[in-house]
């Protein structure tokens, strides 16, 4: 929306239901997708079709018997040269999945989630202009539009049918199992990812066994610092009664907030040594409460989130050239990130993005296939904790011997 120099607003500018209801319905409901997978898939089905309606074609007008000798060499001659052009025609649109163009006669439209997206977006454009005074209109986000909202998301089931969707897709099959959890440590191990990229790579692994053992988003594992990792140990537990726990506070983010089960929310997973993490804010901790979250140190070191954060900050201080942090001043050391950028940017947050583009990479090398990339092991982890889940009587006794017995646990044996 193009607005006057200086911010200006004027009458025309201003959001309604009206110009709300008609931009959803013209502009965003009626049209098809730029770019990504549903309009690569389409181009490819269209081209196989293309080409399957060519061939039979082509078979039809194939050379007859008593036909001269010469017409029909030619005839094969001009089938073979159309085919091979109709395969690199093939290639060449299954090759092109990001181009950003709006295909011309594409039949797919914008999936719900995409359309409240931009309503999302107006809606926020009407309360800047109400708080500003500008106006004194209604919100927009009525009747109307959320009837519109209603239709597209009734028709998206039977889109999904005629695209043909991938069935497997949002399941419980759409994510990884324990089994498959080393791979990506042994693709990290061989330098799967390609030369000079260790550090990235332990990083990446890092990170998943963060989300995958204690259920976190990538904002809480991004925001971690190097003060919010600290040791605690646990009594009588462990083989021999000297286990000890890896504890994380986190300052911001989302937390766990749908797990299986019980009150205390302990679940039996793999037999591992505890690592903890506690929350002081988040979307669901507003007022600054401590809460912890716990995972046990797993008995196979290739699945280990222990292990992991050990290998990872070995080669961060004695083999990347990162200088070992002073912990002489508090402001030495505080704000260093445990998932940094590089060596030059220690206390900046790793980008999203950046951390999405790797994980991405690191599934692929490892035969990782899902639809989710930082979210993946927040999902697939609590699928397997709530298919391995412990009993009420189990999740008590655990909670009593670790010394939790005041606080919101999450544990993982």
């Amino acid at each position: 929306m193009a607005f006057r120099p200086g911010g200006e607003y004027l009458p025309y500018d201003w959001v309604d239901e009206g110009k709300l209801l008609l931009f959803v319905k013209t502009q965003v409901a009626e049209r098809a997708p730029r770019k990504g997978n549903r309009l690569a898939a389409e181009k490819k089905r269209k081209a196989k079709e293309g080409a399957k309606g060519s061939k039979r074609n082509k078979n039809k007008n194939k050379n007859k018997k008593g036909r001269p000798r010469d017409e029909a060499g030619m005839m094969a001659e001009a089938e073979a040269s159309g085919a091979q052009g109709l395969a690199g025609e093939v290639e060449e649109v299954a090759a092109d999945t990001d181009s950003g163009e709006e295909e011309p006669g594409s039949e797919l439209r914008l999936m719900y989630n995409s359309v409240r997206s931009y309503v999302s977006a107006i809606m926020e454009l009407w309360k800047h202009q109400v708080a500003k005074k500008l106006h004194s209109s209604p919100p927009p986000h009525n009747v109307a539009v959320k009837a519109l909202e209603t239709s597209v998301a009734r028709g998206e089931h039977q889109r999904r049918r005629d695209e043909l969707e991938d069935r497997g897709l949002a399941t419980i099959k759409d994510g990884y199992t324990a089994k498959q959890i080393p791979d990506m440590t042994r693709a990290v191990w061989r330098n799967a990812l390609g030369p000079r990229t260790s550090e990235q790579s332990f990083r990446t692994n890092l990170d998943f066994l963060l989300g995958h053992a204690m259920l976190l988003r990538q904002g809480n594992r991004l925001a971690i610092e190097l003060p919010d990792l600290f040791s605690m140990d646990l009594p009588r537990e462990g083989q021999r009664g000297q286990a000890w726990c890896f504890v994380v506070i986190l300052d911001h983010g989302k937390l766990p907030s749908s797990l299986p089960s019980t009150k205390n929310s302990f679940f039996l997973e793999f037999p591992k040594l505890n690592a903890s993490i506690s929350s002081t804010i988040g979307k669901n901790n507003q007022h600054g409460r401590r809460e912890y979250g716990a995972a046990l140190r797993h008995r196979d070191p290739q699945s280990c989130l222990i292990g992991a954060l050990a290998i990872y900050l070995f080669w961060r201080w004695h083999r990347s050239g990162e200088a070992f942090p002073c912990f002489r001043e508090s402001q030495d050391w505080y704000p260093v990130r445990l998932l940094k950028r590089d060596n030059v940017h220690l206390r900046e947050q790793l980008n999203s993005d950046t951390a999405a583009d790797w994980s991405k990479r690191l599934y692929s090398v490892a035969g990782l296939r899902m639809s989710k990339v930082s979210h993946a092991p927040r999902v697939s982890g609590a699928q397997l904790a709530e298919l391995n889940v412990a009993s009420g009587c189990q999740a008590s006794n655990y909670f009593v011997l670790s010394g939790f017995a005041t606080a919101n646990v999450i544990i993982y044996i």
